[in-house]
């Protein structure tokens, strides 16, 4: 069969016309290129860069690390390409994901500005940091920590670039062991009590030393707060503060301090040393002073007096020192406390002006002086009812 020049003719311009149309419908776009790999070809740049947030969750998942990508990474040149479907940017990724090395999420734990660790995963690197904890806390079951951590700035820093060659976990862990100081931080608190005080307030509308309670005291409470620090388990720091919740109430004692003179039909009684007086009898430091104190030199001679028989003399524990006491054989008998020396005997017979001892400061005493009662009927009596200072 003969084909005519006309009918070829009419062939040719019909292909023309569909390859033109196929040219112009489906080859006009821009090819994609990932750091200067292709990886894909796109109508629009719009449909790559509008698109990077769901791009990277895609990459991430398709290469299971955080993917780092950025617009700048893709490049764009308008071609025309024969039969060339276009790409979405589902293409553009899955073909990223295949053909590249993606940069992805570099974590750098640094700890006092020292790289410890470089890991593409930072869950790896937080778990052998909690472990690092654990196992601390795990030795130490007895302890209470309010907090546990790091003596060191220990700190996690990410950066883009190329995956990094992962460690073993082990190797990771042993590595921040080596350059981190298990710090603890405890918090002990405790309560006491703070004592209260007893005051004594004398009154003359009571007998002599009869005591009652004016104020009942109250204890009041403080809380002490102390906190320490270690290091590895050793001590570095421990400081107290205190805080007081309530004061406490001092106790208040009424003593009676009015003495009716007792009268007396006896001899009198002479000064039993030359001095001054300087404390009478009463209420004083919390208990009764049950007579005279007569300062004087040490060594100055005491006397009796009034006569009669010694019924002690030596040393007293209770507090009078070198001490002698006469009986006056009448009812009324007469101590003389804190002497230097003692110039009598028990038992023996003395008069009234004969040496009984010296002037000194034994027993509780502040300095040389003489301590001087004057006891009636069994009851102790004001002295100075009795001899004049």
């Amino acid at each position: 069969m003969k084909i005519s020049k006309s009918l070829i003719c009419t062939i040719g311009i019909m292909i023309l016309i569909f390859g033109g149309a196929v040219i112009a419908k489906e080859s006009a776009g821009y090819e994609v290129t990932y750091e200067g790999t292709p990886v894909g070809f796109v109508e629009q740049p719009s449909e790559v860069l509008d698109n990077m947030d769901p791009i990277t969750i895609a990459l991430s998942e398709e290469i299971r690390m955080q993917a780092a990508v950025t617009a700048e990474q893709f490049g764009f040149e308008k071609k025309y390409k024969v039969f060339r479907t276009k790409d979405g940017w589902q293409d553009v990724a899955a073909e990223t994901g295949g053909k590249c090395r993606v940069d992805v999420n570099v974590y750098e734990c640094r700890v006092d500005d020292k790289t410890v660790v470089r890991t593409n995963d930072i869950d790896r690197a937080e778990e052998a940091v909690q472990k690092i904890t654990e196992d601390y806390e795990a030795a130490n079951p007895e302890a209470h920590y309010e907090r546990i951590g790091f003596a060191e700035n220990l700190v996690f820093s990410v950066s883009r670039g190329k995956p990094v060659e992962e460690v073993p976990a082990e190797e990771m862990e042993q590595a921040l062991r080596e350059n981190l100081t298990v710090e603890t931080v405890e918090r002990q608190i405790e309560q006491t009590a703070i004592p209260y005080e007893v005051l004594y307030e004398e009154t003359e509308t009571r007998p002599l030393g009869e005591q009652s309670v004016k104020v009942n005291g109250v204890e009041g409470a403080r809380v002490t707060e102390t906190v320490i620090v270690r290091h590895d388990g050793e001590e570095v720091s421990r400081n107290k503060s205190e805080t007081v919740l309530s004061a406490p109430v001092n106790e208040v004692i009424l003593v009676g301090t009015y003495a009716e003179s007792i009268p007396w039909d006896g001899e009198e009684f002479m000064n039993p040393v030359s001095g001054t007086l300087t404390s009478k009898m009463g209420w004083r430091w919390g208990r009764i002073h049950k007579g005279i104190d007569i300062g004087a030199p040490m060594g100055e001679p005491v006397y009796a007096s009034k006569g009669g028989v010694v019924i002690a003399a030596g040393y007293n524990e209770g507090g009078y020192g070198n001490m002698v006491e006469i009986d006056h054989l009448d009812g009324s008998m007469t101590l003389y406390a804190h002497l230097s020396a003692i110039s009598v005997e028990e038992g023996q017979e003395v008069l009234a002006g004969e040496l009984v001892g010296l002037v000194g400061s034994t027993g509780r005493s502040t300095g040389p002086h003489l301590h001087f009662e004057v006891i009636i009927d069994g009851a102790i009596a004001d002295p100075l009812d009795y001899v004049r200072y």
